[in-house]
């Protein structure tokens, strides 16, 4: 609970920053975390939720100190973010290649100078990758080893923990496996592998239909595409698992991309919400207060 507050409190300071009003800066830090899977995962001490808060933590204090361009320090959040959830590694690089990207628009050096004068900012998360890695190797006999592959699912022989097998059953869960409305009227959630991920976390809506009017109005800017690469390369990554966040309500993994959602809003500031976008928040926080009793009734 106290990362999904904290990720709450950075995300409203985020969007505070653009000169957004307190009252609809405080609606979207809320829609973007308690409308999402996190909620759920906030009322769980699994040490498989604290490492998704974690992340979700950090990488939101990473884009907070980016606003107050202190470029080490969110690097250095990012790498930390990277030991919760090793996928953060495609935000880590979005990030990088932002400000070699700044930095070329100002000085207009050659790319490799460039990219060369930006690796200080590096120095610091290499050290923390070192203690990582050694702190694994301590561990488990293997830098990049992290005690996945201990599970009893990932134990077995031929139990890959990644594969590009796994990737087209969990595409369609996620894109297509609805919630089916039953005759009693409820709910029958999917409680394996997930189910369409953008009604567990209905920001994802919002961003989709964020993305269509910038193509169609032409403001897509190459860091709004390097946004949706290092988005999309991260949830490719994650369709790759053998089980997408196992027993779940959702597709709680999808939180991991929300700090690319993050800082795509952030740079297509609009002023007040619209009508459609309050009603969205609403329904997702009802829904995942909803999911959220559904799957601690599921637990014995």
């Amino acid at each position: 609970m106290v990362y999904a507050l904290l990720s709450i409190v950075f995300a409203y300071e985020c969007f505070r920053k653009t000169g957004l009003r307190d009252v609809f800066s405080m609606f979207w830090a809320i829609f973007f975390v308690l409308g999402s899977n996190m909620l759920w995962m906030s009322t769980s001490g699994g040490s498989w939720f604290l490492a998704q808060g974690l992340n979700l933590t950090l990488c939101f204090g990473a884009v907070l100190s980016l606003f107050y361009q202190k470029k080490v320090l969110c690097m250095i959040l990012l790498a930390l973010a990277i030991g919760c959830r090793p996928f953060s590694f495609c935000l880590f690089l979005v990030v990088f290649i932002y400000f070699c990207v700044q930095e070329w628009r100002i000085s207009h050096q050659r790319p490799i100078i460039v990219v060369f004068r930006q690796m200080k900012f590096l120095i610091v998360p290499a050290v923390i990758a070192l203690g990582y890695c050694l702190y694994n190797y301590v561990r488990f006999d293997h830098p990049f080893e992290f005690g996945h592959n201990y599970l009893p699912e990932f134990s077995g022989v031929g139990n890959e923990q990644f594969g590009l097998q796994y990737i087209a059953a969990n595409a369609y869960n996620i894109f297509l496996r609805p919630a089916a409305l039953l005759e009693d009227a409820s709910l029958n959630l999917p409680q394996f592998d997930g189910f369409m991920f953008y009604v567990a976390n209905p920001i994802f809506i919002v961003w989709f239909a964020l993305i269509i009017r910038d193509i169609i109005l032409k403001k897509i800017t190459l860091e709004k595409i390097m946004l949706i690469l290092g988005c999309a390369a991260n949830l490719l990554f994650l369709l790759s698992h053998k089980t997408f966040g196992g027993w779940q309500f959702g597709a709680r993994y999808t939180v991991d991309l929300l700090p690319f959602l993050l800082l795509y809003f952030l740079a297509s500031y609009r002023g007040k919400p619209q009508k459609w976008e309050f009603f969205i928040g609403a329904f997702a926080v009802l829904f995942n207060l909803y999911g959220a009793f559904f799957m601690h009734m599921q637990i014995p």
